[in-house]
């Protein structure tokens, strides 16, 4: 629910007062003025009487040069918006010759199909060659094609669901199949804010319609329970059936359904689940499948999936998938498809396309790089826009964000400031929403580039300024990332720490730090506790002693204290209990020392990475970083994060992570005592005696396995030989590493444990 803040409501609700005033003031005056004019009416009634249309002539009329702009492009990132002039204060536009390029923050174009696609455009133009722009006829005559029948095949696949029918327009899908669904003594239960053509399809039904609080499961089922306790209105009979309705993303909200509820609810009361997934089918979802795939849903659960191809597919027409004898029985029933003419097969085209794309089955990965796009996108712009002060409804993962404008006064000028910058945005008012709730829905897309939506941000930002509607203070700016990099890893501890820290200071290190980490804290002169390793609670004793001591002798509070830890402890394999260690700084030391070590330099000198710049002499006179080994660096890094145009980045995240679950599982199955934690690619497996390290380090190499031994760097009576997992490593060397270490340890007798249980694909 929106919570108006008060001072707002009271503007709002002026500003329609003065609007309705003077409309009023209009209206008398012209008819007074034109009372001696004649109508031509004939003894009719006027087809609009005054107070019917009042809104539109005396409100609309005013600020419509901000709705229904054309254009004369594609619906891409990047819009041209035909240019309208008036010369009769708004009543009426004329188009003009001109067009202004714009930013395009209207379209629903989530995935960017509606514009040229290198996949899609051309089957688009050879099926049109092919079958023409329309088939002139509904589905039941001539109407259907076999463009329609895949089509239908595909959607019912990519939903989850065993059958579908498809429609040639989304609104009339819901409109038209409602009242075939449920009729006279049936119930709807539908979200309040459920979009126009389910609240006229359900009024078009003759069943008997309550509402629910906008996504509030709660309220649902105290309404499934009054009305089935209740029955139909003056008889009581029990109902015929009861369905609820409600959207996957909310068109003016850009709320995600809360679909896991409701669907318990509805299980417990034995209602269908009637699902309208319009804006969420195609854009959110791992593989685009909508809410349920995002809400870990399980389909079949869902009795009615209604969905749109107007947004994520770039293309129209609607589709209803559930089960074969519900779409059966709406094929011979639906007068949508009985009467209607079919969806043309060029765009049928599109859609099937469009999905496969999606899917992956163009032979590319452009649809996984859509979806994580869009998402990427979406979230980014909503905590943008959020940081800067505005009300933005919806939730994370939503292409659909509305900033709240309220005031009637502020939708033309913001929309008119934008445009001004070459924005184009849309702008909502009354009817589509309250009277008080108007606002301006932005909807981004995958084809949208950071540069476009940095560009979008500041002029909302500065239209924002300008019409006053940041209505919370913005979050305060924080400092632009940065980082320095040194030409040796070991050097970049031991050096950096002394900067950092010096006499005055407490250093607290695991126990178990690297030998860099322990060199740099002597170096700096500050006093070195330690803790066990890796044990938060141990941290937090640590802690609480050394503040309540303060420094040696003089016991004064400590000038600073800096906690060092490993992320990966490179010869335990163990990853590092962070969040446990990070929340005791967030609980403690901000009561007990004010500022956290970081902070407080950054208090001190402003900022951290130009301080070390300044100070750290592995920076000021140690030989920098080679340029082929930075490019390097910089290429690894695009690779990670799929800038280089693939996914190998994340296929390689993935191997390196399958790799070491399955090599560490293979060991500890063997009954070696292997340290180190799931998802580490470091495995140390524990020899203990001095002996067994040269024997278990040569006879591996006599069978061509490479395994590394430490010793002294860990304590005497710990000596292990260190596994390294790689990404590149193929299944077939891992098994080949297994059996050679097991072998080897065979035939040295240095195994820990003697009842081996050894997998059967490695004794083949």
């Amino acid at each position: 629910m929106i919570t108006i803040p008060y001072l707002t409501a009271v503007s709002t609700y002026f500003s329609y007062g003065l609007l309705f005033a003077f409309g009023q003031l209009r209206d008398y005056s012209r008819l007074i003025f034109d009372w001696w004019r004649t109508n031509n009416l004939q003894g009719y009634a006027p087809i609009c009487l005054a107070h019917e249309d009042f809104y539109i002539r005396r409100l609309y009329h005013r600020i419509q040069d901000c709705f229904g702009r054309p254009i004369s492009s594609a619906p891409d990132a990047w819009i041209d918006v035909v240019e309208r002039v008036s010369d009769d204060n708004n009543k009426t536009l004329k188009r003009t010759t001109k067009t202004s390029r714009c930013l395009n923050l209207g379209s629903y174009n989530y995935l960017g199909f509606g514009s040229f696609d290198e996949y899609c455009t051309p089957r688009v133009i050879e099926s049109l060659k092919k079958f023409s722009a329309s088939t002139c006829s509904s589905r039941v005559d001539a109407g259907t094609t076999s463009v329609h029948a895949e089509l239908e095949e595909c959607v019912a696949k990519y939903v989850g669901q065993p059958a579908a029918v498809v429609f040639g327009m989304g609104y009339a899908t819901n409109s038209a199949i409602i009242p075939v669904l449920i009729g006279k003594g049936g119930l709807i239960i539908s979200d309040s804010l459920n979009h126009t053509s389910i609240v006229n399809g359900a009024r078009g039904s003759g069943a008997t319609i309550r509402v629910f609080q906008h996504n509030t499961p709660a309220h649902l089922e105290k309404v499934l329970k009054e009305q089935i306790a209740e029955g139909q209105p003056r008889t009581h009979r029990p109902w015929k059936k009861i369905i609820v309705v409600v959207e996957g993303i909310y068109s003016m909200e850009g709320e995600i359904c809360h679909l896991p509820e409701i669907v318990s609810i509805c299980k417990k009361y034995k209602a269908y689940v009637y699902l309208d997934e319009a804006h969420s089918i195609g854009a959110i979802g791992k593989t685009g499948r909508g809410v349920c795939e995002l809400l870990g849903v399980d389909t079949a659960d869902v009795d009615i999936m209604m969905g749109t191809f107007t947004k994520s597919f770039g293309s129209c027409g609607g589709y209803i998938a559930g089960s074969k004898d519900l779409i059966q029985y709406l094929k011979h029933q639906c007068p949508a498809h009985l009467y209607a003419t079919s969806i043309s097969t060029p765009s049928a085209t599109q859609i099937i396309s469009a999905i496969k794309v999606i899917l992956g089955e163009d032979g590319s990965n452009r649809g996984a790089q859509k979806l994580a796009r869009i998402r990427e996108n979406s979230n980014f712009f909503r905590a943008e826009l959020q940081k800067m002060g505005f009300e933005v409804l919806g939730d994370n993962d939503s292409p659909v964000m509305p900033i709240m404008l309220y005031n009637p006064a502020k939708i033309p000028a913001f929309s008119r400031e934008c445009l001004r910058e070459k924005l184009a945005v849309v702008v909502v008012g009354f009817p589509a929403t309250p009277l008080l709730l108007a606002r301006a829905r932005i909807c981004i897309s995958a084809s949208h580039s950071r540069e476009d939506l940095i560009k979008a941000l500041q002029v909302i930002s500065k239209a924002g300024d300008l019409t006053g509607i940041k209505y919370f203070p913005a979050a305060p700016k924080k400092q632009e990332p940065a980082a320095v990099v040194f030409g040796m890893g070991y050097l970049t501890n031991s050096a950096i720490i002394p900067v950092l820290i010096g006499k005055g200071g407490l250093i607290i290190s695991d126990s178990l730090n690297h030998t860099s980490i322990i060199n740099g804290a002597r170096g700096s002169g500050a006093t070195i506790p330690v803790f066990k390793h890796n044990t938060p609670s141990h941290l937090k004793r640590v802690l609480k002693e050394q503040i309540a001591e303060g420094q040696p002798r003089t016991h004064r509070p400590w000038k600073k204290i800096i906690v060092v830890v490993e992320g990966i402890y490179s010869m335990e394999g163990e990853i590092c209990h962070l969040p446990e260690i990070v929340s005791i700084f967030k609980k403690h030391m901000f009561t007990w020392m004010k500022l956290t070590a970081l902070e407080q330099l950054a208090k001190q000198e402003e900022d951290l990475i130009q301080y070390l710049k300044y100070h750290c002499p592995a920076h000021l006179y140690a030989t920098s970083i080679s340029t082929p080994a930075a490019q390097q660096v910089i290429s690894v890094i695009k690779v990670i994060l799929g800038e280089d145009a693939s996914n190998r980045g994340a296929q390689k995240l993935v191997r390196i992570r399958e790799n070491s679950n399955f090599f560490r599982a293979e060991l500890q199955k063997m009954g070696f005592d292997v340290l180190g934690d799931n998802d580490s690619p470091v495995m140390p497996i524990m020899l203990y005696n001095p002996a067994k390290i040269a024997a278990f380090s040569r006879a591996c190499l006599q069978e061509n396995v490479i395994v590394v031994v430490n010793f002294p760097a860990i304590p005497l009576l710990l000596a292990r030989a260190r596994i390294c997992i790689s990404a590149s490593h193929s299944r077939e060397d891992l098994i080949k590493a297994l059996q050679v270490i097991l072998r080897r340890v065979h035939s040295l007798s240095q195994h820990s444990k003697h009842d081996l249980n050894l997998p059967k694909r490695l004794k083949a």
